[in-house]
């Protein structure tokens, strides 16, 4: 009984941890395919197309870049549930600046750090930002390998 029991928490942890990690990307295909939303998606290989030869062994660090905007009136119902739908999925992130600027436009970073299961000294890191102006609001998720030097 003792050992279902464990086997049970084992996998209610393991599909815990999962979970987590997909909440952000259910929100982003949500919208990929919807009017006045636009998506973009730079694997890791993207850095030799664009970043200089001495930087590339830092940018392949990053495993992904992604970048959903909504271009519309920000104020209807529709911009107003996808900044909802975001923000409900950060809840395990940190809000580290939160930055309003007299024109109305706001800028928010997320983070959240999580070890490798694989090599405990590696940890994924990932990074939200959430930029809204009157008339677009973008999110952008990166995600990425830090080690304990960094």
């Amino acid at each position: 009984m003792k050992r279902v029991f464990l086997t049970t928490i084992g996998c209610l942890f393991f599909v815990l941890i999962f979970a987590q990690n997909n909440l952000l990307e259910i929100d982003f295909s949500e919208y990929t395919e919807k009017d006045n939303f636009s998506y973009i998606y730079m694997g890791q290989g993207y850095s030799e197309l664009t970043v200089p030869q001495e930087l590339i062994k830092e940018f392949n660090k990053i495993k992904f870049v992604k970048v959903l905007t909504y271009k519309g009136d920000t104020k209807t119902k529709e911009a107003k549930k996808f900044v909802q739908d975001i923000k409900s999925s950060l809840y395990h992130f940190k809000l580290i600046l939160k930055l309003l600027e007299d024109n109305g436009e706001k800028t928010e970073i997320y983070i959240e750090s999580k070890p490798s299961i694989k090599n405990p000294k590696e940890k994924f890191l990932e990074k939200i930002i959430i930029r809204e102006k009157e008339k677009e609001i973008s999110v952008m998720w990166i995600y990425g390998k830090i080690t304990d030097s960094e």
